[in-house]
């Protein structure tokens, strides 16, 4: 579990949070403050753990100083490489094993980019639409443009076929909060306080709770509030960790805190 100044372990039974006092201080160079735990290394990260590879040997980070820089944190190697692309102002959106994946918006268009995590030479994704996040090896996002009468319109692009699929489509605005534990996209529908849903396969809701109230982070930099692992799906609620199974969620712990990693 992490807060914006610390991270530790929330154990079970008796949902008691140990602090970890090697979080301390950990800030990345651009100066974030949320971090997520490298359960395969067995380390502490300083990003949102969108950032983070799903080897877990990575983690990326964008800095702004004299000029625009992008880089990739290899764990193993204790090395810093400067991805391609740094004089650009790119929105990094997460990676997988190989590639970092920004968007970068040009003449009025916003494109999908990979930078390879060795620094070498990037370039466009033949593919349009406003992406958000990676995970799993497939990028989220709105795709293309919404329908007539759809609110909201989920796609996932795998970047190995270059095959954009529409996951959903709502009649209701709609929030991407997480992934669960196979990879399929956690959904809050209809705002602040709405049920939370999570989508398997394309059009296949099933609940995840109802009425929930996420808690909230510093702006921009909060980390997505659900997590998917083997025991069901976490939820970092307003007034503490929740965990939904069946389709039910079961409060947990008072802590307020965000999922930082799956339980190990």
């Amino acid at each position: 579990m992490a807060t914006p100044v610390s991270g530790g372990f929330l154990t079970f039974p008796g949902a008691s949070l140990a602090t970890d006092s090697t979080t301390s201080g950990l800030k990345s160079p651009s100066g974030a403050t949320w971090i997520s735990y490298d359960s395969l290394m067995q380390r502490w990260v300083p990003v949102n753990r969108e950032m983070l590879s799903p080897d877990g040997n990575t983690w990326i980070y964008s800095s702004f100083g004299s000029a625009n820089q992008y880089h990739a944190v290899d764990v193993s190697m204790k090395k810093d490489t400067l991805l391609w692309g740094s004089d650009k102002l790119y929105r990094l959106i997460g990676l997988d094993n190989r590639n970092a994946y920004a968007m970068l918006d040009s003449a009025g268009v916003s494109r999908l980019w990979r930078l390879p995590l060795d620094g070498s030479l990037g370039g466009p994704l033949k593919v349009n639409g406003s992406w958000q996040f990676v995970n799993g090896g497939k990028v989220w996002g709105a795709g293309t443009t919404s329908f007539p009468g759809v609110a909201y319109s989920l796609q996932q692009l795998d970047m190995q076929a270059n095959i954009v699929t529409t996951w959903i489509e709502l009649d209701t605005q709609a929030n991407l909060v997480g992934f669960d534990a196979s990879g399929a996209p956690i959904l809050q529908v209809g705002g602040q306080a709405g049920d939370v849903i999570v989508v398997p396969s394309p059009g296949n809701q099933v609940r995840v709770a109802k009425a929930f109230g996420f808690g909230s982070g510093p702006a921009e930099h909060e980390p997505m509030p659900a997590l998917g692992d083997e025991h069901g799906i976490w939820l970092a609620g307003a007034d503490g960790i929740y965990l939904s199974t069946g389709g039910m969620a079961t409060k947990q712990s008072v802590v307020h805190a965000f999922p930082a990693g799956p339980c190990l």
